[in-house]
Parts: C-alpha cells; structure tokens; sequence
C-alpha cells in the first residue's frame, strides 16, 4: 500500500547500453511502423528525467570516433571518406569537385564533426554533410562542396 509502481518492485528491469541499437515503432493491433532508428546515446535514467531513454541517430557515431591523424597531400574528400569510414561508414557519395591539395593537415583529438569543420576551414567554403539512412538501414552519406 503506497508503493510507488512506477519506481518500485514493478518496474522492468531495463539493461541498455551506450551504442545500443534502437528503434521506435508506433502503431495498434500487432501492426506497428518504424518511425525512427539509431542509437542509446544515455542508457536509461542517464538523462535529465526519470525513466527517459536518450536515443540518436547515426551522428552518435561521428560523435563517438575520435581521429588523430596528420594527412599529407590530401583533398578534402581523401579526409572525409577517411573520417567517415573510421567511424564505421563505409557507404558514402562525395562531390566530385576538384580542390587543390593541402601539403599537411594535422587533426589531434578530434571527432568526426570536429574534423569536418576542421576540413571546411581549412578549404574556405565547403558546404553541408548529409547522412542519410536508407530503408534497408545502410547508412548514406553525402558530401557537398
């Protein structure tokens, strides 16, 4: 009598891990779609709430890699595919524009968001990054400069 259900004996117990993978299904009568997939990025009741849950998308993994590299003689689309694919993203379409090469770009320390903004100061105006997921839940990414 009194007993909180919603923190008590009756809560599930629920083990998620960071980089879990994640889905969020909405629907009724056994018949549910898929409206969002990804990651754990705080497990449950790391967040700011009680019971919550912090999921995000593919960006978690770019959050998530760290590079520290010096890249000689490169383009922009040599370091990016670079990044991306430590990350853990093998499917990618970058822009087939011509830069000049950088003769050294160093990237310490940083993860895969830093270092894209680290590659766009470093070639002036190099615009957006795009990752995009398609149905069969291949990442796809598209670079634009």
């Amino acid at each position: 009598m009194g007993e909180d259900t919603l923190h008590g004996r009756f809560q599930p117990k629920i083990a998620l891990a960071r980089r879990d993978e994640a889905a969020i299904e909405f629907g009724y009568d056994g018949v549910f779609d898929e409206t969002f997939t990804g990651f754990v990025a705080k497990p449950y009741n790391a967040g700011g709430f009680a019971d919550e849950i912090n999921l995000k998308d593919e960006m978690l993994l770019l959050e998530d890699t760290t590079i520290n590299n010096t890249f000689l003689d490169t383009t922009p689309q040599e370091m990016i595919a670079y990044c991306l694919t430590q990350a853990g993203i093998s499917e990618m379409k970058l822009a087939g524009t011509a830069y000049p090469k950088r003769a050294r770009l160093p990237i310490r320390q940083m993860n895969v968001i830093e270092a894209i903004n680290t590659i766009h100061a470093a070639w002036g105006e190099v615009s957006s990054v795009k990752i995009i997921t398609n149905e069969d839940g291949f990442i796809r990414t598209y670079i634009n400069f």
